[in-house]
C-alpha cells in the first residue's frame, strides 16, 4: 500500500460514481435487545456488539436454530449475564435471517431493522 499522502492530488479527480458510498445504519427494533447493522450486496452484516437472546424459541426454524448454534460454537455469540453478545461482525443471507438469529424468533427482518429516523426497511425498499 502507498501512502495516502502520495494521491493526495488525484482526490479532486475522482468522480461520484468512483467515490465511497455511505453505508446506513439499521438498529433491531426491539425492546430487551440492542444491534446494529448494515445492509450490502451480500446481506445483513451485524455489527460487533450485538446483543442477541440467551435462548431460541421452538419456533425458530432448524435453519436459523443451525446458524445460531454454529455461532455459539465457533465463540462469535458468548454470554454476557442474561444474554448474548455477538463478538465480531457478522454477515446473515437477509434482514431476516439476521434478526431471527439474534431474537431467537421468526421475525420479518425488513419491519425489524430501522433506520436512523426510525423507518423500516420494508418501507425504505417500497420506496425505491
Amino acid at each position: 500500500m502507498e501512502p495516502l499522502a502520495k494521491h493526495h492530488s488525484d482526490i479532486s479527480n475522482v468522480n461520484q460514481s468512483e467515490s465511497v458510498q455511505q453505508v446506513d445504519t439499521f438498529t433491531l427494533k426491539a425492546k430487551k435487545y440492542k444491534a446494529k447493522a448494515q445492509q450490502t450486496d451480500e446481506g445483513m452484516v451485524v455489527l460487533s456488539g450485538a446483543e442477541a437472546a440467551m435462548t431460541a424459541n421452538p419456533s425458530l426454524s432448524k435453519g436459523y436454530a443451525k446458524v445460531r448454534d454454529e455461532l455459539k460454537n465457533k465463540g462469535k455469540l458468548l454470554p454476557d449475564g442474561d444474554k448474548l453478545i455477538l463478538e465480531e461482525d457478522t454477515l446473515f443471507a437477509s434482514p431476516s435471517q439476521a434478526a431471527a438469529v439474534l431474537l431467537g424468533y421468526p421475525c420479518s427482518g425488513p419491519e425489524y431493522w430501522l433506520d436512523q429516523y426510525g423507518v423500516s426497511l420494508k418501507l425504505r425498499e417500497m420506496k425505491m
